[in-house]
């Protein structure tokens, strides 16, 4: 199936159809399943406001057939005002009788609703609760002023021009003036100035070593530059979210920081198959495998990312078409998965025999 975008110019700003073709369409009713690409969430919700949850949901929709053979679905204000051009999206038609029908769909073009009563805009969780958040901050109390420095034992006289330096260290005149020995100032002023050196470094001495106490670390035995220490290494969900946002969203690079970032927890595998479904829905041969095994229910569990046979079925077939290098093996991974299936339908799982249905 193939799906395209435009606006419902008849009912006004807010209200779209979808095109449907290159399908059959059996007879309705249809509910409508939209899952967001660059988190998985899915549309949910209706009537007040639409919403982005973790898991498939589906909603009732409207459709029309054209003469054609093909199928329009009338979208409202809380579906229309939740979607992103900036997204793409796998839409899924499910009829009361027959098999779901997907397609990719990325919107462009959109008129949203103009009162902005739907507080569904197409951004990611994270970007549309900033503003709320920021509003929601106290206000920040004004720092108060900062204590009066106590008064240093000894002052260098570095700011003092020689003339001020000359009155401060000679003695007090006597009623005859008399002449000053120059070099006997100059000595003077070296002398004071050397004590004044002396006097810091032990002063910042004594303040390294409060703070070495206070944290538990031995005291530096010399005074030494402080050198930058490294930035804290980005979590895997951390990295993924700058990738959406960032400037090179492609399918090469989606594949390339996949195979760059940890999988070792399910929080890190979650972020892993974000660029793995970007990329496979992308059609980048390198990116069907690792997707396909994702989603296999004869695989290790990845992450929190539910089964799916079908679709684990269909990215195995898109890889042996695709790459000659893992044809074989995504051959074997068809059968081992119906092999699989076959054994769970015997044993009364029906979930399992439902996939089996969908199978080719």
């Amino acid at each position: 199936m193939k799906i395209s975008y435009s606006d419902d110019t008849a009912r006004g700003a807010g209200h779209g159809v979808l095109t449907c073709r290159e399908a059959d369409f059996p007879q309705g009713p249809y509910s409508m399943a939209v899952l967001r690409a660059s988190d998985q969430a899915s549309l949910a919700g209706a009537g007040g406001g639409a919403v982005w949850v973790g898991e498939t949901r589906f909603i009732p929709v409207k459709t029309e057939a054209t003469p054609e053979g093909g199928l329009t679905v009338l979208l409202g204000p809380e579906v229309v005002n939740a979607l992103d051009p900036l997204e793409q999206y796998l839409v899924t038609l499910k009829p009361e009788q027959g098999d779901p029908l997907k397609a990719r769909l990325q919107v462009q073009g959109i008129t949203y609703s103009p009162d902005g009563a739907l507080d569904n805009t197409g951004m990611r969780p994270t970007e549309a609760a900033k503003p709320a958040a920021k509003a929601s901050e106290p206000p920040v109390p004004p720092a108060p002023p900062a204590p009066e420095p106590e008064p240093a034992p000894v002052l260098p006289p570095v700011a003092e021009t020689p003339a001020q330096e000359a009155l401060t260290l000679a003695p007090e005149a006597p009623a005859k003036p008399r002449r000053v020995n120059p070099v006997l100032l100059v000595a003077l002023v070296a002398a004071l100035l050397a004590g004044a050196l002396a006097t810091w470094k032990f002063f910042d001495s004594k303040a390294q070593e409060e703070e070495a106490a206070l944290a538990g670390k031995p005291a530096p035995e010399a005074v030494a530059p402080s050198t930058a220490l490294p930035p804290t290494q980005k979590t895997a969900e951390e990295q993924v979210r700058a990738f959406f946002s960032g400037p090179d969203i492609t399918a090469a690079a989606a594949l390339k920081l996949a195979a760059e970032l940890p999988k070792a927890t399910p929080a890190e595998q979650d972020a892993v198959y974000r660029l793995y479904y970007f990329a496979a829905e992308n059609e980048a041969p390198g990116a069907f495998m690792p997707y396909a095994a994702c989603l296999d229910p004869a695989e290790p569990q990845w992450g929190s990312i539910e089964k799916d046979a079908a679709a684990a079925y269909a990215a195995y077939a898109k890889a042996a078409a695709s790459d000659p290098k893992v044809a074989k093996e995504a051959l074997n991974a068809q059968t081992r998965l119906r092999a699989w299936l076959d054994r769970e339908a015997g044993a009364g799982n029906a979930q399992a025999r439902a996939w089996l249905q969908e199978l080719p």
